[in-house]
């Protein structure tokens, strides 16, 4: 079994599993290490592997693959429920996790995504091609990048890029993404999406609410965009506080009575 590296904060359970998105690593989710500090919460920032200081995997032959190894991982390292927070590529693995969850699952108690992808490709014709990635990813097209994020954007792609190039020629041969994959999403899902998002449609989040048998909720932050957790640190630290303590109340044996049972939630 192969272990991914991580970061541990706080104390107490159920605990937080913090996943980062395509060329990214851990230091994703440094913007909410202090604002999380005041809540009685564990959370574990991970390395996924190929990225950051965690190995690369050995047989890696798509999304299914990362995910049955992190699930493989979790069983063995957790000894009590935990809630999945991914932030793009990290949020279709979770979601990705979920599906191979039995159908009476402990490990997971729920889902709190940021902008997920695994969306059908060409499914996104908004996104700004034009302009480069890392400035696409922020409301105000990287305007006001600070040194420091560029060179940690430039270092952790340099660390991932021979993983992604890997990943995403695989993942070329599964076109349909995570959609027929869905319906075995049996968890309470929380979204949370930019309103400016040009790498994610944000159009991606009512597929997913109609497809995920459980219920499904939207919180759509304004004047931020892809990291959202990056531009709106605060406001996101509420939210998963506030998602953290409605999954801790749920019951997932109610999950197909609130199939229709969704809200749409804008700040």
């Amino acid at each position: 079994m192969q272990t991914p590296m991580f970061d541990l904060y706080g104390q107490g359970n159920p605990a937080l599993i913090m996943l980062h998105g395509a060329r990214s690593s851990h230091r994703a989710w440094e913007p909410l290490v202090q604002p999380l500090q005041r809540y009685s919460i564990t959370w574990l920032a991970l390395d996924l592997f190929g990225h950051g200081k965690s190995p690369p995997l050995d047989n890696i032959e798509d999304s299914l693959a990362m995910a049955a190894s992190l699930l493989t991982w979790l069983k063995h390292r957790m000894t009590a429920p935990v809630i999945l927070v991914g932030h793009s590529r990290g949020g279709r693995f979770a979601l990705e996790m979920a599906t191979l969850l039995p159908k009476s699952p402990r490990l997971v108690r729920g889902l709190i995504l940021i902008s997920p992808s695994g969306q059908p490709k060409g499914f996104n014709p908004k996104s700004l091609r034009s302009l480069p990635r890392l400035q696409r990813a922020y409301a105000d097209n990287g305007s006001t990048l600070t040194p420091y994020d560029e060179e940690r954007y430039q270092e952790d792609t340099f660390l991932a890029r021979r993983f992604e190039a890997h990943f995403d020629k695989l993942d070329d041969r599964n076109p349909l993404g995570v959609l027929p994959r869905l319906h075995k999403v049996l968890v309470p899902v929380h979204l949370i999406w930019g309103e400016s998002d040009q790498i994610v449609d944000p159009t991606w989040a009512g597929v997913l609410r109609r497809k995920i048998p459980c219920r499904t909720r939207l919180i759509v932050v304004p004047n931020a965009a892809h990291m959202v957790m990056q531009e709106q640190p605060a406001v996101v630290t509420a939210i998963i506080r506030q998602c953290y303590g409605q999954l801790l109340q749920s019951n997932r044996t109610q999950c197909n009575q609130q199939r229709r049972s969704v809200d749409h939630t804008k700040l």
